[in-house]
């Protein structure tokens, strides 16, 4: 079934809603871990950017968080390696976004 990215939007913020609650912006990390259920190869592909980006705790619930949207986005109930690995490329691309407009990279 086709979407539009406004229909995904909102088919993924119901979800969200019915699955916990809330939205995935409001979950405390404890709990947004657990609505992950990654398989042990994404986990440790999980491990593995946290450590490549050096994330704080926060940084790692805020990919977390991305890619658990992603995947409602692409109406999956687990967080697959593809959204990990999405949600990571956003990070990449708004950290040079933002240290070039800082002025700390070139």
């Amino acid at each position: 079934m086709y979407f539009l990215p406004y229909q995904r939007i909102c088919y993924a913020r119901e979800q969200q809603l019915q699955r916990q609650g809330e939205s995935n912006a409001r979950v405390d990390g404890a709990e947004l871990e657990t609505l992950c259920q990654m398989d042990a190869a994404c986990k440790r592909l999980a491990e593995e950017i946290n450590q490549q980006y050096q994330l704080s705790e926060r940084g790692f619930h805020c990919l977390l968080r991305v890619a658990r949207t992603i995947a409602d986005m692409a109406d999956e109930k687990t967080v697959s390696e593809q959204a990990l690995l999405e949600a990571a490329s956003y990070r990449q691309v708004f950290n040079r976004h933002n240290g070039a407009r800082a002025g700390t990279r070139k």
